[in-house]
């Protein structure tokens, strides 16, 4: 088996508060990816978001072909609308930069999922 060129990977995520279905929680968004999840907590939308963006990546590195294999970040990513989810992902950052913003509560918040060590399979 061959190296592998390894490179690190930051995908932009955010939560913020949603009903669903009548009932209140929260939406987990990686803009990078146009993955969605919906937990009825903030730490359960986030965890279960990063696993669909863990499981992803799993899939489009075990899948590659040998073209999209040459650059691994194009072949990754599927970015979402510039409206609402990469607009609103920028305004709630901006939104954190605002005095007294931190006493809100269920405030939306951004994350970011990060992949550091990340490379394609190379045959030999």
């Amino acid at each position: 088996m061959g190296t592998a060129h390894r490179q690190k990977i930051v995908f932009r995520c955010m939560a913020f508060p949603s009903i669903e279905g009548g009932r209140s929680g929260y939406s987990a968004v990686c803009i990078d990816l146009t993955l969605a999840t919906w937990r009825p907590t903030y730490k359960e939308a986030r965890r279960s978001l990063q696993e669909a963006v863990h499981g992803y990546v799993e899939t489009v590195c075990a899948t590659a072909t040998r073209e999209e294999q040459t650059d691994l970040r194009r072949a990754l990513l599927r970015p979402a609308p510039f409206w609402p989810y990469r607009l609103q992902y920028h305004a709630i950052r901006i939104f954190h930069w605002l005095p007294n913003s931190s006493s809100r509560p269920n405030k939306p918040k951004v994350f970011t999922q990060q992949f550091p060590n990340l490379a394609f399979p190379v045959a030999a």
